[in-house]
């Protein structure tokens, strides 16, 4: 137990201080980036401790012995307990501070709502009761209600749904140190983890919503969100253990199509928005309707790859709201096509994360979670619906990223000089510039190398290697 509580130490005390250099930053923009570059990095190395315990200690160079602690069940809800107790206390503590510091309660407020509902995701994790259950939905309640009682904007909302995902990384992070394995844990029983997972891909869609009618977007809030987070959970719950049903269900191929259709449907239409936070709402629930196609091929490998795309898509979702706020708020436009001189400077970024989501099969086997043959059974028995999804999405990515370049390399006659950058949020132009190019290159090595890459293996297995 001191040797567990001793590493998460070790390791939350230099996040902590990397947390408070960000918070330091004077431009908002740029701490908005390292938050979430920061986080995903925490988050990505939590999912893989938890999944891949062995391969990723010897990687990391960490003890294996220290990933094998097994306690009873009521010490591991009493430790769990203790910890989220402590992190709940010590942000609220930091919030105040911060915000007395800078007489400001923005921070205050966006701080205590992402701390409620990450409490709410940590308590799903080791609940074994569905009063303990309850935690999850009535902190994402109570933190909705927080956010909305005074004001609503943008950057409160990222904020507020990359901490959940950040909390979510905290809670499969203690699960690892403690080596509870994901069937000791009931993974698929928990679908409030999977909610917090969700979360933060469907953020660009609350995000346009609030943006357009406040009324509208409490609506989603408190009625239709619930009901997809818990339609979500159920489909992981039954393709683990209804496997051999679920083998003959009847509505599992027209489950898994329509999915497909509807991330395809939901990828055009993203193509065709110009507003900005549209055009990141509608990728980021192309996303999740891909994770959903996956999830009902109803096999083991299905589910994960499943699960793993939804982590995908909320992170994918984080990174279109945060471009999305960059741009507006450096150019003060939402219209796509009137960003003028920073589209050309930046070329479909926002397109081709939007677009990319529907490719994103790739990312499981170049992060090398499953072999060739694994993703095989992952696309089986939906194999022609996933590569009709992986061609189009493939196609409508290139075009995006190729029709704004060619319109800037070959500029129409006539056409004005690109404005310089301006000033967003009193931050120098050169740290907009900068914090931009950040963004384009995280699009590039994150998304789009893994993306070719896996779809190139699958094309490898499927002209090669005999089923």
């Amino acid at each position: 137990m001191l040797d567990a509580l001793a590493f998460q130490a070790a390791l939350l005390l230099p996040l902590a201080a990397i947390a408070i250099a960000i918070l330091a930053q004077k431009s908002a923009d740029i701490r908005d980036f390292f938050l979430i570059v920061c986080g995903s990095a925490h988050f990505g190395v939590c999912f893989w401790l938890w999944f891949e315990p062995a391969k990723a200690a010897t990687v990391l160079g960490l003890s294996a012995d220290l990933l094998d602690f097994r306690f009873q069940r009521s010490d591991i809800k009493e430790f769990l307990g203790m910890a989220a107790a402590l992190a709940f206390a010590a942000i609220i503590a930091f919030a105040c501070i911060w915000g007395r510091i800078n007489r400001d309660t923005h921070p205050l407020r966006t701080m205590i709502a992402a701390c409620l509902a990450g409490f709410g995701a940590q308590a799903s994790i080791w609940a074994q009761s569905s009063a303990a259950i309850a935690l999850g939905p009535l902190s994402l309640a109570l933190a909705a209600a927080l956010l909305l009682a005074i004001r609503i904007d943008n950057r409160a909302i990222l904020r507020f749904a990359f901490a959940v995902f950040w909390a979510s990384g905290l809670g499969l992070f203690s699960s690892a140190i403690l080596g509870i394995a994901p069937t000791d844990a009931h993974f698929a029983l928990q679908p409030f983890v999977f909610i917090s997972f969700a979360a933060a891909g469907l953020a660009p869609f609350c995000f346009w919503l609030f943006g357009l009618q406040r009324a509208t977007g409490l609506a989603y809030v408190v009625f239709v969100a619930p009901v997809i987070f818990c339609l979500a959970g159920a489909h992981a719950n039954a393709a683990v253990f209804f496997q051999a049903e679920l083998y003959d269900f009847p509505l599992q191929e027209a489950l898994s199509w329509w999915s497909t259709i509807t991330a395809l449907v939901l990828a055009i239409l993203a193509w065709l928005q110009r507003h900005a936070g549209a055009r990141g709402a509608f990728g980021a629930m192309a996303g999740l309707n891909v994770a959903c196609a996956l999830i009902w091929s109803g096999t083991e490998p299905g589910l994960r790859a499943g699960l793993f795309l939804a982590v995908s898509s909320g992170l994918s979702g984080a990174v279109v709201a945060m471009a999305a706020g960059v741009i507006t708020g450096a150019t003060g436009k939402t219209d796509i096509d009137a960003f003028g001189g920073l589209a050309r400077r930046l070329p479909a970024t926002i397109i081709a994360w939007s677009l990319g989501a529907l490719a994103l099969s790739g990312l499981a086997w170049a992060g090398g979670l499953w072999t060739l043959r694994d993703l095989g059974a992952a696309f089986w028995p939906t194999r022609s619906a996933l590569w009709l999804m992986n061609a189009a999405g493939l196609a409508l990515a290139g075009f995006a990223i190729l029709a704004p370049a060619w319109r800037a390399l070959v500029p129409e006659d006539g056409a004005p000089a690109p404005p310089p950058f301006r000033r967003s949020h009193g931050a120098p132009a050169i740290a907009a510039a900068i914090t931009q190019g950040l963004a384009f290159i995280a699009v590039i090595l994150c998304l789009i190398t893994p993306l070719i890459a896996g779809n190139v293996a699958l094309a490898v297995q499927a002209l090669f290697e005999p089923r």
